[in-house]
């Protein structure tokens, strides 16, 4: 299984490339930081998941994407129902 640090849609340094302000790149970071929350949550770590859900909303909330803003809501609260310590999250 792939490190989520090592992902490219998802490493560090992808993420600080997108979020560059003046980049093209710019409106899908929230997706991005979507992403990388479902990827976490996938390898059972709730605290890396819930800060990329949360970092998602924030981004969708200032560029008022409501769209990313719904996908990133839907997707936490399907997180926050199903996420017990051990259990694989995310994939409601």
């Amino acid at each position: 299984m792939i490190k989520i640090s090592e992902h490219p849609l998802v490493s560090e340094e992808s993420v600080s490339q997108i979020a560059r302000p003046g980049w093209e790149e710019r409106c899908h970071l929230a997706e991005v930081l979507r992403l990388k929350g479902w990827m976490f949550s996938q390898q059972c770590d709730a605290a890396g998941a819930e800060q990329n859900y949360l970092a998602s909303l924030d981004v969708a909330r200032q560029q008022q994407a409501k769209s990313w803003e719904l996908r990133t809501a839907y997707r936490n609260q399907s997180f926050a129902l199903v996420a017990e310590p051990g259990q694989a999250v995310g994939s409601t």
